[in-house]
């Protein structure tokens, strides 16, 4: 631990009163946001009056509280097909090294991210980073589709370097138009049109072979 940032240093002295074996001496600990693991810092005692040092030093140790995770919002959306959405990463405490967040479509055919990595560091951890979802255009009307996109963590700082954060899915919203069933329905109403009119025309020449017969008579 480092006096300063860690902890506030302390210097003096003590007196344990007469009849009583012990006294306290307090070390003020700082709060701060980064995810860093336990540190230690000591305590040495020197010029004892009306006394014996036994031990003359003891250390103690400092527990940090923050908890290392990695959050992207919105946590999932729509996008339509040659569309984009815009998503932030942020750390839930200031990292002691920089940590790279790297983005990778499970599906190249339906999304990609428009950049492999992004970059936080004690300047950016809060505010987080940005990166966009792009949806892939295509001719297939294949309806709307699901696409995972695999987000690791990847760093020196120990407090992040276990962190696993959670994939990302988006819904890619189809945009194709299924031209081949309107095609096939115009095929059918060409069919129906004429067989109405071979009907009209057989109808027509029963009713002349009718008439000249009787003439005849």
């Amino acid at each position: 631990a480092e006096a300063g940032s860690d902890y506030v240093a302390k210097s003096g002295s003590v007196t344990i009163p007469a009849g009583q074996t012990q006294a306290i001496v307090a070390v003020m600990i700082n709060n701060d946001d980064v995810a860093e693991d336990s540190e230690t810092f000591s305590m040495t005692l020197s010029n004892p009056t009306n006394a014996t040092l036994g031990t003359s030093s003891a250390n103690s140790t400092i527990t940090d509280d923050e908890v290392a995770s990695v959050t992207i919002t919105p946590e999932t959306a729509n996008i339509s097909e040659n569309g984009s959405e815009t998503f932030v990463v942020t750390l839930s405490a200031e990292p002691s090294s920089p940590v790279t967040i790297t983005f990778a479509s499970q599906d190249t055919g339906e999304c990609v991210s428009a950049v492999s990595s992004v970059v936080l560091d004690s300047s950016n951890w809060d505010t987080g980073a940005s990166f966009d979802i792009e949806g892939v255009q295509d001719s297939e009307a294949d309806g709307n589709q699901s696409c995972t996109v695999t987000v690791d963590a990847d760093t020196n700082a120990a407090q992040f370097s276990t962190v696993d954060p959670d994939d990302l899915t988006v819904t890619i919203l189809d945009t194709a138009i299924p031209t081949a069933i309107a095609l096939s329905t115009q095929h059918i109403g060409a069919q129906a049109v004429a067989w109405q009119l071979a009907s009209v025309l057989f109808l027509l020449t029963l009713c002349t072979a009718a008439v000249v017969r009787r003439e005849q008579r």
